[in-house]
């Protein structure tokens, strides 16, 4: 639940567990939807793709580091867990909105696609 009028959404997460592109899918395809719904009856669906607004977590894929870039959204922070075999990216994403009162946004994950991670999502006021 939104309920508020802002300029912009700015997603935390965007990054796909435990597999995800570049590993596995194509840049482009469609991981998941956004669905804005605004005061008034109004909506609005953004998708989500591999390599532009979402990618993997993980940056090793069995012995190799992997930079696993999504040129949409940027690398907020990594964390290392395991210097061989976890190092984690976590990126932030800002959607752009149409004007109005955003009350609610929901999102829809593709079948076949791995689990897509959100941490926290805020608002930027006008």
């Amino acid at each position: 639940m939104v309920g508020q009028e802002c300029a912009r959404l700015h997603i935390l997460g965007q990054v796909t567990y435990p597999v995800g592109y570049p590993v596995t899918g194509k840049r482009g395809t469609k991981v998941a939807t956004y669905r804005q719904r605004y005061s008034g009856g109004g909506q609005r669906e953004i998708p989500v793709r591999n390599g532009i607004e979402v990618a993997q977590a993980n940056r090793i894929q069995v012995a190799t580091r992997i930079d696993a870039i999504a040129t949409g959204a940027q690398r907020a922070l990594e964390y290392v867990k395991d210097v061989v075999r976890e190092h984690y990216q976590v990126l932030v994403w800002s959607m752009p909105l149409e004007s109005g009162r955003v009350e609610s946004l929901d999102c829809k994950l593709e079948a076949g696609q791995p689990a897509l991670a959100v941490f926290a999502i805020t608002a930027e006021h006008v």
